[in-house]
């Protein structure tokens, strides 16, 4: 294969790569054109070094040369690029650091949320000093009451998704509808879910030569049990608590602002107040969500083992 050149009756002047001159650019000197005007011709007939005098528009070369000759230009182009960076590194930092990772977006440190920025655990809630003893104590035991109800709410639920797992139930199966499932895998064992006091278990009949996966979910039943009948019982209390924190903030507000010896911090022990407030109100709302579950799963296992409740 052999490629011919462009002749000069074809008017390849490069018009847009030549260096202009003139008037308007009495800065580049006629040399300096010249020089410009051959590395354009030796880039486009991929010559990377040899003079424009050497070499005949009507000559013609094969393909392989070309391809020798591309490489080299390639080379020096990069060569260029690689002494332009290094005599200029703080303005190629410049340039990198203005480039966003994503068009359209900021950077991701800037779209952190806050709860995550601070490590506070999702669900969990905190409590703030506000410089009245009593109040301090009040609001820590609603946190503490409330941070283990929201403990035994994530082992029920997890207990719950490793039941459906196991068994390859949908993602939101009931207990009856993972019940089933284990009945018909252990069909050589008489399966039941079986009430005392409060709690819930399964009982698998005969005890003996157990599979060792059926021994796993009646210890993981017996664990959702405990979780679920933890949550449903601390709810009472925890409202109890909330609501008498929540009654009268106005008064609460007062004595915050009286025990403070100074007017900054007389701001500070009220936001912190506020910020208690906010977090008293998010656990009641989902402590409520949390019984609701809890009751709901309890109602199903009552009925499977047949009683009421």
């Amino acid at each position: 294969m052999r490629i011919s050149l462009p002749q000069p009756s074809q008017q390849f002047f490069f018009s847009a790569q030549l260096a202009p001159s003139g008037p308007l650019f009495p800065f580049v000197s006629a040399s300096t054109c010249i020089r410009r005007q051959r590395l354009a011709l030796r880039r486009y007939f991929f010559i990377p070094s040899a003079p424009i005098s050497a070499m005949s528009l009507n000559d013609s070369f094969d393909d392989s040369e070309m391809i020798r000759w591309g490489e080299l230009s390639a080379r020096e182009e990069r060569k260029s690029q690689t002494s332009v960076l290094a005599c200029h590194p703080r303005s190629a930092l410049r340039s990198q650091q203005r480039t966003p990772l994503v068009a359209g977006k900021t950077s991701s440190a800037r779209q952190v949320p806050f709860s995550r920025a601070v490590n506070q655990p999702v669900g969990k809630i905190v409590c703030r000093h506000v410089g009245v003893p009593d109040l301090d104590q009040h609001f820590s035991d609603i946190t503490e009451t409330f941070n283990e109800q929201h403990e035994h709410y994530e082992c029920m639920k997890e207990n719950l998704s490793t039941l459906r797992y196991r068994y390859r139930c949908p993602p939101d199966s009931s207990l009856s509808e993972c019940l089933k499932k284990i009945m018909e895998e252990h069909d050589m064992h008489h399966i039941k879910i079986q009430i005392k006091g409060c709690y819930f278990s399964l009982d698998v009949m005969p005890v003996e030569n157990m599979p060792d996966k059926l021994k796993l979910t009646q210890d993981g039943i017996t664990e959702l049990s405990r979780a679920t009948t933890a949550v449903e019982s601390s709810c009472t209390k925890l409202q109890r608590m909330i609501e008498f924190y929540l009654k009268d903030e106005e008064c609460l507000t007062t004595r915050v602002r009286e025990a403070a010896p100074t007017h900054q911090e007389q701001q500070r022990l009220e936001g912190n107040l506020q910020a208690n407030l906010r977090e008293a109100r998010r656990a009641k709302e989902f402590s409520t969500r949390y019984r609701e579950e809890a009751r709901k799963l309890l109602t199903e296992a009552a009925q499977l083992s047949g009683v009421t409740l």
